[in-house]
């Protein structure tokens, strides 16, 4: 008997068990793929390794924005940004439940309720313009918890 001219690849038992007949054979205890089977192998293989590469970059899609609430103060690191994708990571650093809500050039969008010690994500699509950034609950937005955005040149 004169070996095949194909790849050989040891496995493991339960890998054996899931490969069809069609594409694998034993000889002398291996199992030998034929050309199609080793091209399967690589396109599965090149197609994860893409779909890892992709969902490594939508994760990180847009401007990220760091946004503190707490009693009487809304911080936030830079209050002008480039049009475009922002998303607000939103943390309430106080005590009381807050909301974070961004109005402007047609824009009306806020995150939940947070809790004292919560977190929250907004994603918005923000245009050239002025943005009030502010929390709307009672009289917070009164009492301090606003601010002025600036997006692209004024």
């Amino acid at each position: 008997m004169t070996k095949p001219k194909c790849m050989r690849i040891a496995l493991p038992r339960a890998g054996r068990a899931l490969l069809s007949e069609r594409h694998a054979r034993r000889y002398n205890g291996w199992h030998v793929f034929d050309a199609d089977m080793k091209l399967r192998i690589a396109l599965f293989a090149i197609g994860m390794v893409v779909l890892a590469l992709l969902a490594a970059g939508c994760a990180q899609q847009g401007d990220q924005a760091r946004v503190s609430l707490r009693e009487w103060k809304l911080e936030i690191k830079d209050t002008q940004r480039p049009p475009g994708e922002v998303v607000f990571l939103v943390s309430n650093n106080g005590a009381m439940r807050h909301i974070l809500r961004i109005e402007g050039q047609g824009v009306r969008k806020q995150t939940r309720e947070i809790e004292p010690g919560g977190n929250d994500v907004l994603s918005v699509r923000l245009e050239r313009g002025t943005y009030d950034l502010f929390c709307p609950i009672l009289q917070h937005r009164e009492r301090g918890i606003a601010v002025k955005l600036q997006v692209g040149q004024p």
